[in-house]
């Protein structure tokens, strides 16, 4: 939500979300409600065993510990259910027995009058059994149950196209509409609800929304399934995906004998990918190349150490052969973004080094002059460290050095569950990724994370491996939050702005 939405809003809207989240039968429903143009589609399936199976990760245990936290998702819980009995009579896990209910959640293109708004999500909910019970329950209730507990709250109807629609105002600013197509329930920001109404293409009648389920290869537990096509916008910026590229995943919880249970996630970037000239698949190497710190970082092998600078467009000014380059480099290279400072955007790239002469050529020739054992030029440094250069902005790389310089420098490898988590995943791949929880918590972050510090601090790396396959570019990911998907998501994200 946008800053200075009101409490009432928040929790009514997250309430909602809560109280009908319930099994899909394969989603039909709600993708033939949905419109083609959708940016996300997400399904949930047996949300109750995926619910009952997520008390056992190490995120929900790390929560346990934080009486704040517990109590936060208690109450919410609590209100939930509370909202539930008062407008069906029946508890959650009655209601969901009751109406068969299943959901989606639908997030609309960007509004043309404020493109850069919060996104605007649709909450669908389809009742398999006694759908007009349902339908009229809401319709009825919502008024009076919302009036009881927020006074300044009004409720008006309006129509859109053939449908009825319910107006929920808390101001004139958060406004919340409720409608009742077909045998389902929808609830959402009013704009997104007119959008899901009045389209006329759906979801549910593309070939490509159902060659990515099929692609996806969804389980036959409990999981959730995501759906998204890249738009002009969000592929502008992208290096190796274009307009139209699908992204279709998956996210499972798997219980382990020995331990918490895991969060895993599967991706496939298919239509219109554009992977960059790939080495061979290799071992992740980053948790030996980077000191422990807030860190993200993603490791690709490239073919050779010229189509890795070229890649990154790092070899355009360089006067060295692309002989000398390959001479420097393996193609092993890393871009590393840290939350050391306010502007943890800057990048700091590494690589591989296979001749050190090689790369202080290739330094010389773009520039750089040496300082001791350092290499700067303008406000930009470069080090040459145990096999591995690293270069970036001053003020991003000083840190970077220091710790690396500290006489009991620990890695990322050494940090508590890394080298386990790593070895869940297969051994080599084109590329990696590796995030600590540390990174979270950085001053360029989330200013909403902090209130989870000491919940953050105690959580393992997260990572992903990526493969080029014939399916297209594959994540999995092993995590406490399904990190594969928050990475793509992240990339989305970072180049709408």
């Amino acid at each position: 939500m946008k800053n200075g939405a009101r409490p009432s809003a928040c929790i009514l809207h997250f309430a909602f979300c809560i109280l009908f989240a319930a099994p899909l039968a394969g989603g039909a429903e709600i993708a033939d409600l949905t419109p083609d143009n959708a940016l996300l589609y997400v399904e949930i399936s047996r949300p109750a065993e995926l619910w009952a199976a997520l008390q056992n990760t190490e995120l929900r245990q790390t929560i346990r510990s934080s009486f704040a936290t517990e109590f936060v998702l208690s109450f919410v819980s609590a209100t939930s259910d509370l909202f539930c009995k008062t407008l069906t009579d029946r508890s959650l896990g009655e209601a969901f027995d009751r109406y068969g209910i299943t959901a989606g959640i639908i997030s609309a293109p960007p509004d043309p009058v404020d493109p850069t708004g919060d996104p605007e999500l649709v909450m669908i909910l389809h009742a398999s059994a006694h759908a007009k019970e349902l339908q009229d329950l809401l319709a009825s209730r919502v008024g009076n149950t919302l009036k009881a507990r927020f006074p300044q709250v009004e409720v008006t109807d309006a129509q859109v196209g053939e449908h009825q629609v319910k107006r929920i105002a808390f101001s004139h600013k958060r406004v919340w509409a409720l409608a009742f197509p077909g045998n389902c329930v929808a609830y959402g920001n009013p704009r997104a609800i007119d959008w899901m109404l009045t389209g006329t293409k759906r979801l549910g009648a593309s070939p490509r929304f159902h060659a990515a389920r099929k692609r996806i290869d969804l389980p036959n537990g409990p999981h959730v399934f995501c759906y998204s096509e890249a738009t002009e916008a969000a592929a502008k910026q992208a290096l190796f995906y274009g307009p139209g590229t699908v992204m279709s995943a998956v996210l499972e919880i798997e219980a382990r004998e020995n331990g918490p249970s895991l969060v895993r996630d599967r991706i496939v970037l298919s239509d219109n990918v554009k992977p960059p000239p790939l080495g061979g698949a290799r071992e992740c190497m980053i948790g030996s190349a980077f000191p422990r710190g807030p860190w993200l970082v993603n490791q690709v092998s490239f073919a050779s150490g010229a189509d890795m600078l070229d890649y990154f467009s790092m070899a355009r000014t360089a006067k060295a052969p692309n002989n000398t380059l390959d001479r420097a480099f393996t193609g092993m290279g890393f871009l590393a973004a840290t939350a050391e400072t306010a502007n943890w955007a800057g990048i700091v790239f590494a690589a591989e080094v296979a001749e050190d002469a090689a790369a202080r050529e290739w330094l010389k020739s773009t520039g750089f002059k040496k300082n001791g054992d350092l290499w700067q030029r303008a406000r930009t440094t470069a080090v040459i460290r145990n096999g591995y250069f690293y270069l970036g902005r001053t003020a991003l790389m000083e840190p970077l050095i220091e710790r690396m310089a500290a006489s009991e420098m620990k890695m990322i490898e050494d940090e508590s569950g890394y080298g386990d988590r790593l070895k869940m995943l297969p051994g080599k791949g084109h590329a990696f990724s590796a995030m600590t929880a540390e990174f979270l918590l950085g001053p360029g972050c989330a200013k909403e994370l902090q209130q989870f510090k000491g919940i953050l601090k105690r959580l393992a790396p997260f990572v992903a491996r990526a493969e080029n396959t014939d399916k297209g570019i594959e994540i999995t990911s092993v995590s406490p939050c399904g990190y594969g998907i928050w990475l793509v998501s992240l990339n989305l994200s970072a180049t709408l702005e």
